[in-house]
């Protein structure tokens, strides 16, 4: 149903939808919220928590922040500085849920819940209106009088949070045993788990001594390292493959550069998303139509994309750091031990 949205005399909040480099206006709309974080520590309510932020007074209590949006504000889900991409009802106050902790490589465990409308058509600005800023007030004029004069339509939320269940977190040792039930051989098994842990250690020195580490220094120290493990000899790989970041391919490279990889893996840096954008996945399908896979890591995250019927579909995901069952947000992705299998040369 076509409608003008009510909100005079309401109170109105904008926030972000993420970043060029991550959208996060799918989980925004598909599941009904709006999603701050990170989510550590605490989840905003817990007074031991408070020692924290005193001692960090550069980093946001975002829990604490959301935790002032009320059920019957608005909200405004704006990109960038330009852009509405949708208008919501708050419906709940302030909740956290474990279920976000990774959405796309960020903890944005922090949550309430929003019944959001979508513009008829696009709503954008010829200058910047909305504010840079993951969530904060809304008080521009033409941002409201703009909203006010549109049609919207209600956006239904497709998923039930209440039906998801946390991921089973599991350990190296499982990843091991689980290697070696599918059939890998005990020293690769063995191979994979101690890169594995390598493969922590350095991500986590990084993080402390160089958190803008160069994307071909994680090329080059955290991802090939692991593809090895994995199965795949250096005669087999090749780094800046006509502008892709690493190829695999099935035979050893032989100088043939029009020969079609296997596997085509995009490295990010630390702080970008890991999102695949369908412009992106359909260049590729073109360009490589032998291509059977699709990998996008920052170096310990793997978003794995499969070919079925000529479309690339996220079919597992890894996070080195914190290994898991399945994905988050979709239990039908899956998770540490699928991911390791699918990227590797064992099946």
């Amino acid at each position: 149903m076509i409608m003008k949205l009510n909100i005079e005399g309401k109170s109105i909040w904008q926030i972000g939808s993420g970043d060029s480099s991550r959208d996060y206006s799918n989980v925004f709309l598909d599941f009904g919220v709006a999603l701050v974080g990170p989510g550590d520590p605490g989840d905003g309510r817990n007074p031991e928590t408070e020692n924290y932020y005193k001692a960090n007074p550069d980093i946001k209590n975002w829990g604490k922040i959301l935790s002032q949006v009320k059920k019957g504000n608005w909200i405004v889900l704006r990109s960038g500085q330009r852009i509405i991409k949708a208008v919501g009802e708050v419906t709940s106050d302030y909740d956290y849920s474990e279920i976000f902790r990774d959405t796309d490589g960020w903890d944005l465990q922090h949550f309430v819940k929003v019944d959001w409308y979508l513009p008829k058509k696009e709503i954008s600005f010829d200058k910047s209106v909305l504010v840079r800023s993951t969530l904060t007030g809304c008080y521009n004029k033409l941002v409201l009088e703009r909203i006010k004069s549109e049609e919207f339509e209600k956006h239904p939320a497709i998923a039930d949070l209440k039906k998801l269940i946390v991921p089973k977190e599991i350990t190296i040792d499982d990843i091991s045993q689980s290697l070696i039930d599918f059939g890998v051989r005990i020293q690769d098994a063995e191979n994979i788990a101690s890169t594995i842990e390598r493969i922590i250690k350095l991500t986590n020195w990084y993080h402390q001594k160089d958190p803008y580490v160069l994307e071909h220094e994680i090329r080059t120290f955290l991802v090939v390292p692991l593809l090895i493990s994995l199965g795949w000899s250096e005669q087999k790989l090749k780094i800046e493959y006509n502008k892709i970041d690493v190829a695999v391919f099935k035979k050893p490279f032989e100088g043939k550069y029009k020969t079609d990889p296997q596997i085509i893996i995009e490295t990010k840096r630390f702080h970008d998303g890991l999102s695949f954008t369908d412009e992106q996945a359909k260049q590729y399908s073109k360009d490589y139509p032998t291509c059977k896979m699709l990998i996008t890591t920052n170096g310990f995250r793997y978003k794995i994309f499969e070919k079925q019927n000529d479309k690339f579909i996220e079919t597992a995901y890894l996070f080195l750091s914190k290994l898991r069952e399945h994905h988050f947000l979709n239990p039908k992705i899956g998770g540490a031990v699928k991911a390791l299998l699918k990227m590797s040369n064992f099946n």
